[in-house]
Parts: structure tokens; sequence; C-alpha cells
């Protein structure tokens, strides 16, 4: 009825047994807080709910580098903190040229801020001696 009664612990109003409270109003024993429940407990950074390496949360629930997440790792020429394209960082996290906009990014050899050929510097920022 979910009134705690003379004689019972508990009284969640139902006869669930596996909500704290089983269904002769005593209380469940919880499991001891784990890394790989699926729960952020204290001292975790993250819990992913199985323990599994290399999915951006360790087997001992700390964070593994990843792209996007904002910190340059190893293997990274760049992170803006998301997995967007076009944003002069990729989804992947390599630096991706942004012809035409007046700076000389990753691979390109010249960038005059336009996008206009037989100017010295083609639409492709690449060397244009014709």
């Amino acid at each position: 009825d979910g009134t705690v009664d003379a004689g019972e612990e508990c009284d969640d109003g139902n006869l669930t047994n596996g909500d704290n409270c089983s269904a002769t109003c005593t209380v469940e024993p919880q499991p001891e807080p784990a890394c790989g429940d699926g729960h952020m407990d204290s001292g975790e950074q993250c819990d992913d709910g199985n323990s599994t390496n290399g999915d951006h949360c360790s087997s001992d629930c700390t964070l593994e580098p990843a792209c996007g997440d904002g910190h340059m790792d190893t293997g990274e020429q760049c992170d803006d903190g998301n997995t967007t394209n076009g944003d002069n960082c990729s989804s992947t996290c390599e630096q991706e040229d942004d012809c035409g906009n007046g700076v000389i990014d990753g691979t390109e050899a010249c960038d005059d801020g336009n996008q206009v050929d037989d100017d010295a510097c083609s639409n492709a920022c690449t060397c244009d001696l014709s």
C-alpha cells in the first residue's frame, strides 16, 4: 500500500522484487558499485556498462583519448571538440584544407583568399604557373 507498517522494512506499494524493496517488504541488498555496471560511481570518469577497451571508456572506467573530445591526442592533427566535417578539422581529427580562406592550411601550396584560377594560385590551392 506504500506505507511502512509494523514489521515492514519498506513498502514501495508493489509486489515486485528487484526494485530495492521485496514483495515481502524487506530491503533488498544492493550489489557493490563496480566499474562496468553502467552506473557512474565515485572515482569513475565514465562507466559504459562493459569492460571493453577502445570504446572511449576503458575497462578501469577512465576516459580514453578520442577524436572529438577537444583534446589533442597522439595521432591527431587537430581536435575541435566535435566530429563534424567541413569546419577545418575532420570527423577523424585530420586537418581539413580550407582553400580560399587566405591562410595556407595543411597540404595547400598557396592560398590567395579566393577560388579563382589563373591568378598564380589555383582554386585547389596549388601553384598555377601558367
